[in-house]
């Protein structure tokens, strides 16, 4: 997480808790308190980014998650949009670059 300048388990949980959609947050929580490695595809996409140095690379990895997430997300990550959000990824890159 040296491009965000914060250590990575503080960071990650900020960024992580940050991005997710307002509307899962409640569910979210519960979930990360029971199974918090259902959310492991959301923290090691955020860990990647952390290591992008332009914004294509940063894009792509959104764009390549995002992807995955539709063909292999199942309902709870799509439909009750338990993932972290994209748009909101790109505009924490923005607020923190």
């Amino acid at each position: 997480m040296t491009q965000w300048n914060c250590d990575e388990p503080a960071c990650l949980r900020r960024i992580f808790w940050r991005a997710m959609p307002r509307v899962a947050l409640p569910l979210a929580s519960v979930v990360w308190l029971v199974r918090r490695e259902f959310f492991a595809p959301d923290l090691a996409l955020i860990r990647e980014l952390g290591q992008t140095r332009d914004v294509i690379e940063f894009n792509v990895l959104i764009e390549q998650f995002r992807d995955e997430m539709l063909k292999t997300g199942g309902w709870a990550r799509n439909g009750l949009r338990l993932r972290v959000s994209g748009r909101r990824l790109r505009r924490l890159r923005w607020e923190l670059r």
